[in-house]
């Protein structure tokens, strides 16, 4: 069974690079704010700078999982991955909507420092919503390649399932059964070839 590990790796890494960019962009803005007005600060910066480290955690963590085939601890099924990206993606979407709503019109001064920042925090904000979205297909896509084994309590990893690992293992009646040896007769089998000498 193929898994999309490796493109799932990817995206994971993309919104890793892009939330530390998010990070500096909205630390540098409310630096920017405390220091011209101490006290005062943009709750939609901070919105997204929470996501942002939220995310960054998130992303080297299931990176790990997926990389180590973790199957044990927290966080290591697609039930907890879809969870996890959920409130992402939640977090993103009304950061940069409720963002873009109050900065709608930054064309004006455009090659001033503070509104290059700005810009450039909804463009980072919408990259990372975009990337979560991503990374949500991307393990709904993983999970069912398992077809009839699809389980979202299975490893977020994808190289195996847990009800493939308790049921009993079949074999092809033209190939040896594990542990046998080439050319023996299986075991259990009858003795009709010999019955004729």
């Amino acid at each position: 069974m193929h898994s999309n590990r490796g493109a799932r790796i990817a995206l994971y890494v993309a919104l890793l690079i892009f939330s530390i960019i998010l990070l500096s962009l909205t630390a540098t803005r409310l630096h920017r704010t405390l220091g011209a007005a101490p006290g005062f600060y943009e709750r939609t910066v901070v919105e997204l700078l929470v996501v942002a480290s939220l995310a960054i955690l998130w992303s080297a963590y299931i990176i790990h999982v997926i990389h180590a085939l973790r199957v044990s601890g927290p966080v290591t099924s697609f039930t907890g991955e879809f969870i996890g990206l959920s409130v992402l993606w939640t977090m993103f979407l009304v950061g940069s909507a409720i963002a873009t709503h109050r900065w709608a019109n930054l064309g004006f001064c455009f090659g001033v420092f503070g509104c290059n920042l700005l810009t450039s925090i909804l463009a980072f904000g919408w990259l990372c919503f975009i990337i979560t979205t991503l990374l949500i297909f991307a393990a709904m896509l993983s999970l069912a390649r398992h077809g009839e084994y699809s389980n979202t309590g299975e490893p977020l990893h994808g190289k195996w399932t847990s009800r493939r690992g308790t049921e009993k293992p079949r074999f092809d009646a033209s190939e040896p059964a594990p542990g046998s040896v080439p050319g023996s007769v299986p075991a259990g089998a009858t003795a009709g070839t010999t019955s004729a000498v």
